[in-house]
Formats: C-alpha cells, sequence, structure tokens
C-alpha cells in the first residue's frame, strides 16, 4: 500500500522534475518520498466493545402512581388526619461541592426525588391522601455553579401527581402552612414509614437485586485481583471501578477490605497495609443502583489457595450460613435465623468467635429501617452474615448474601458471588484489573507536548 502511494506520488510530480526546478523544491519532494515509504506504519486503533455493553439493560422507571400509592399508606396511619405531616429531603452538608448529597430515604420512598432542602407536606382531606411538595428558593447564582435547578413550573415534577408545587417562603406556601395548621411530630411516623418500607415490591427488588449483581460482579475482579503485595485499597479501587462501570450510582456504604489481622475488626476501612502471600482478605461491598443497596461479603486467601487450617474453618461458616438460610421462610424471626447459625457454629467449637449478629434488613439504607423483632413476610429483604474472628491467629472469615423472602421459603439475591471455595480458588487463577502494568507516561516528566 505504501509503494503504491510513493509511485502515484512520483507520476505526479515526474515532469515538473525532469523539466528541472528549485533545488530546494527537489530536496523537500525526496523527503517527502523518502518519509512515505519508511515511515512507521498507521495502524487503526483497536476496535473497542462500548463499556455500556458490560451493563445489564436499564430497568423501567418507577410509575408516579407508585409512589402517590405510598403516600396515601401513610396518610392513613396518621394520628391527626386533618394535620400535616412534612417529611424533609435533608440539607446539603458544609463543604457541599466536595460532598456528595443523598437525600433522606423517608423522603425518597415517598417522592422518588433527590432534591437537597425540599420538604413532603403530607395530611388527610374529605378522607383521601394529599400532599404538597415545597421547594427552595431559586438561586441563580447557584444554578452557574450547580446547573439548573427543578422548580414549581418543571414538567418533570408536575407529572408527580402532588396537589401543589410550592416555593418554599412564597405567599402560596405560607398560606397553605397556615391553614392546615402545626405539623405532626415525625419521630413517631418514622417507624410507620420503617414498616411500609419492610415488604418491597416488584420495583424495589428488581433494584435490590441490580445492585447484587453489580457487587457480585466487582467481587469476581477483586478475586481475580488480589495477589501478594497489594494494598486494600488497590483492591477496594478495583471494587469501586467496577461498581461505576456497570452503573451504580455509588457505594452503598463505605467498603471492608481488610487482610490479615485487620479481618479480625468488623469495620476496618481499607488502608495502605499490602497483602502477604498465606493470609486472607475479607472483602465486605455494596453497590447502591438507583437509590437501593447491596451488601456482599467474602473471604479469600491472598495466595490464591487456601491453606488446610483456613479452608476448614471456612467452611464452617459457610455450613453456618446454610443452615441459617434454611430458616429463611415467612413467619421466621431474625433471632431465630441467628440462633440456627450459633448452633451450627457451636457444634464445630467456634461459637465464642462469632462477634456480631447474623442479620440486617436491607433497601434503601444498607441497615435499612424496620423492627428486627418483625416476623419475616414475602417481599421482606435481609442479609445473612455469619463471620469467626480468631485474633490469636490474624484470621478473619465472614460470608454475607443477601436474601429475599418469598411466599414459600427464600431467594438468593446475590446469588451471582461465588460462596464455595474450589470456585474461588479457580476464579484467582486469572488476571484481574489490577494486576495489569500501567502504560509508561507518554512523555517525559515536566515536558508538555504541543
Amino acid at each position: 500500500m505504501r509503494a503504491r502511494c510513493a509511485a502515484r506520488l512520483w507520476e505526479l510530480v515526474r515532469p515538473a522534475w525532469r523539466a528541472g526546478g528549485c533545488p530546494r523544491a527537489r530536496a523537500a519532494f525526496a523527503v517527502l518520498l523518502g518519509g512515505t515509504l519508511l515511515a512507521p506504519p498507521l495502524l487503526p486503533r483497536p476496535a473497542r466493545a462500548s463499556p455500556l455493553a458490560d451493563r445489564a439493560p436499564a430497568l423501567p422507571p418507577v410509575p408516579a402512581a407508585v409512589y402517590a400509592e405510598r403516600r396515601a399508606r401513610l396518610a392513613a396511619r396518621l394520628a391527626e388526619p386533618a394535620r400535616p405531616l412534612i417529611v424533609p429531603s435533608g440539607r446539603r452538608p458544609a463543604g457541599e461541592h466536595d460532598i456528595d448529597f443523598r437525600v433522606e430515604s423517608d423522603f425518597f420512598y415517598l417522592t422518588g426525588l433527590e432534591l437537597p432542602e425540599a420538604r413532603l407536606v403530607l395530611w388527610r382531606e374529605q378522607g383521601r391522601a394529599a400532599a404538597a411538595l415545597l421547594l427552595p428558593r431559586r438561586r441563580p447564582g447557584g444554578e452557574r455553579w450547580e446547573g439548573p435547578a427543578l422548580h414549581a413550573r418543571s414538567p418533570a415534577l408536575r407529572a408527580l401527581g402532588f396537589a401543589q408545587i410550592l416555593e418554599e417562603g412564597s405567599a402560596a406556601a405560607d398560606e397553605l402552612l397556615a391553614r392546615l395548621g402545626p405539623p405532626l411530630a415525625l419521630a413517631p411516623h418514622r417507624r410507620e414509614l420503617a414498616a411500609l418500607r419492610l415488604r418491597k415490591d416488584p420495583h424495589e427488588i428488581a433494584r435490590i437485586e441490580a445492585a447484587c449483581a453489580i457487587t457480585a460482579r466487582a467481587l469476581d475482579e477483586a478475586m481475580r485481583t488480589v495477589e501478594p503485595e497489594l494494598t486494600e485499597r488497590e483492591v477496594d479501587a478495583v471494587i469501586r471501578y467496577v461498581f461505576a462501570r456497570l452503573g451504580a450510582a455509588r457505594a452503598a456504604f463505605t467498603g471492608i477490605v481488610a487482610s490479615g489481622p485487620n479481618g479480625c475488626v468488623l469495620h476496618h476501612r481499607p488502608g495502605t497495609r499490602r497483602l502477604r502471600a498465606g493470609e486472607l482478605v475479607v472483602m465486605d461491598v455494596g453497590a447502591e443502583y438507583e437509590r437501593y443497596a447491596a451488601d456482599i461479603t467474602r473471604t479469600v486467601p491472598v495466595s490464591g489457595r487456601f491453606s488446610e487450617r483456613q479452608r476448614a474453618l471456612y467452611l464452617a461458616v459457610l455450613r453456618a450460613q446454610d443452615a441459617a438460610l434454611a430458616r429463611v421462610r415467612p413467619g421466621a424471626t431474625l433471632s431465630e435465623i441467628d440462633g440456627a447459625a450459633r448452633a451450627a457454629l457451636a457444634a464445630e467449637g467456634l461459637a465464642q468467635y462469632f462477634h456480631h449478629g447474623t442479620c440486617h434488613w436491607v433497601g434503601l439504607d444498607v441497615h435499612d429501617a424496620g423492627e428486627a423483632h418483625t416476623p419475616l413476610e414475602p417481599g421482606m429483604v435481609l442479609t445473612v452474615e455469619p463471620g469467626i474472628y480468631l485474633d490469636a491467629e490474624g484470621i478473619g472469615i465472614r460470608i454475607e448474601d443477601v436474601v429475599l423472602v418469598t411466599e414459600d421459603g427464600a431467594r438468593l439475591l446475590s446469588a451471582g458471588a461465588l460462596r464455595h471455595p474450589g470456585a474461588i480458588e479457580a476464579r484467582m487463577r486469572e488476571r484481574g484489573l489490577g494486576n495489569a502494568p500501567l502504560p509508561p507516561p507518554a512523555t517525559a516528566p515536566g515536558r508538555k507536548r504541543l
């Protein structure tokens, strides 16, 4: 191809060359011809799949009627129906440009909106639920920094079924609040909201399952990556990258990557400690997808293979988890599930090393709202997470999964995350994102390519 280009170039300029011409022009042409023949080939950029190809199809949006029905159920439980209940969305913390705002979960559950400094006003009128949305005053100067804000005339808000959408401090907002009278205390109604939030609808279950699928993929990649001399933070960075790559808005909580003796610290944060051959590393992480959380824990051997002692302890925890999972069904309680895990570990002589509860609720928050003594019903979502922590040996082992209560038992929403030691070891024989070396810098330090 290059030779054909050079030949064509020669055909075009040959008449002028033979007729004589400027020596400088002849020299320039010789350089051009030589460059055509000798320059390195221009290779096409390798084809690369779109990052979106890794993501599952987007879930259908939650209909506005779902949020309206939630508001109606809460309104039916108001202590004094004529008086309003005001649910705030939360304020941005100081230094908001540096901190990711996360709306209050009760506000989101009732509205589906992520708006700072907004308030939902809920009351009953003529036996039916009524709701108004109060928005913060618009700040044109602030919108220059943060982008356009939703306002009372935004079509997206008008479609959500609120009786009124008003601006805080406006005459209309003041008139509404004066007409409704003093608001009800929020704290007692938080308990009512917690009871409503405990049983998830299909939209919520789909989002928790999506968060679990993303978290399982991240743990899969972390298993490939783990090797001696990496730091805990490097492993955590791989997990958070996969979260972002697969469409998670954020991590549902500060993840735990705890190697060696750090695995015995229940809420250890990833640090600069290097993973050492022969140790275990506990990874307790969860993605947040469309505001719903996952919470999955896996424990893996840094060297890629469990020692005989590590395998025996891991299998004991796995049997305890299986015993607890077998108790998840309608009518059971969290304490019964916890008791099954403890009995299994006691049979192995390990109960004294189990230092936390086995279960918590999962939903809009990773430790979701709800009373721990509530009997299980279909639609409830919880974790099952036995663990043992042997300080003298520097061994911590925890296995945690997210479980949906069904009509006839339970379904593991986190089934995509490998649990069995043989499967974990097989995955760890593969290379991961964190094992690839960084390419060298394109230019020498301190020099900028123009």
